[in-house]
């Protein structure tokens, strides 16, 4: 695994270790690990919430017919089969 060195001032330093102490992580590493996929999680919420308000904001619903699902699955099978084609 690649390391990366980061310096940080010392006020930071304390709470990093505090953090450890406290919340019991094994070490500074897995503390910032932890934070750092905490930070991705929560883009990808908010990068899901903003596709849901597009959806809303869409305008209203309407009904899903046989047809659209049959067109559905045609452009879904088409893209696996370019995805393949392209492996």
């Amino acid at each position: 695994m690649p390391t990366l060195n980061i310096a940080i001032p010392d006020t930071l330093t304390e709470y990093v270790l505090r953090q450890v102490e406290e919340q019991g992580y094994g070490s500074a590493d897995d503390y910032v690990g932890e934070l750092i996929r905490s930070v991705q999680k929560e883009e990808v919420r908010r990068k899901l919430e903003a596709e849901l308000l597009l959806g809303l904001e869409s305008g209203p619903a309407e009904p899903i017919t046989v047809d659209d699902w049959q067109a559905m699955r045609q452009e879904v099978q088409r893209r696996r089969e370019m995805r393949q084609g392209n492996t």
